[in-house]
């Protein structure tokens, strides 16, 4: 995943259980230019009338065959460093919270991280997304 170089961050491998992941470290997840401004999944994309943004962090995920950090990946992730200080970052959302329309996000203020929600087909230029890849069980 070369985009990662593109925002000034390099591929964190960081250990948690077992498992080895490597995580986008890039300082604000809205910095690469073709990660923000996106809606949550394609649903929300395609349902969107007014004024609809050029795609969905679901769908480019996939197409980069990653995924989305989820809200414990997250929190992991902003235990090792101060990231997404200006902007958010979309979340992997669970099934049901999609179903209703809904899609999470977090960010770091105050020195810690949160977790928010927001509707799906919303999308802002100052919120992007990460992606992880998991390596191996050891």
């Amino acid at each position: 995943m070369v985009e990662r170089d593109e925002a000034g961050g390099e591929p964190a491998l960081v250990q948690n259980e077992g498992a080895l992941r490597f995580f986008d470290t890039a300082p604000e997840a809205s910095k690469i230019p073709h990660r923000k401004s996106l809606c949550y999944d394609e649903e929300a994309h395609l349902n969107r009338k007014k004024n609809p943004p050029t795609g969905d962090v679901v769908t480019a995920a996939e197409k980069l065959g990653a995924h989305l950090l989820d809200e414990e990946d997250y929190l992991l992730l902003q235990s090792v460093g101060d990231f997404d200080l200006k902007c958010s970052c979309w979340l992997a959302t669970p099934a049901d919270v999609c179903k209703l329309g809904g899609a999470a996000f977090g960010d770091k203020r105050f020195g810690r991280a949160f977790i928010y929600h927001n509707t799906a087909d919303c999308y802002y230029a100052s919120r992007g997304y990460r992606l992880k890849d998991k390596l191996r069980e050891v």
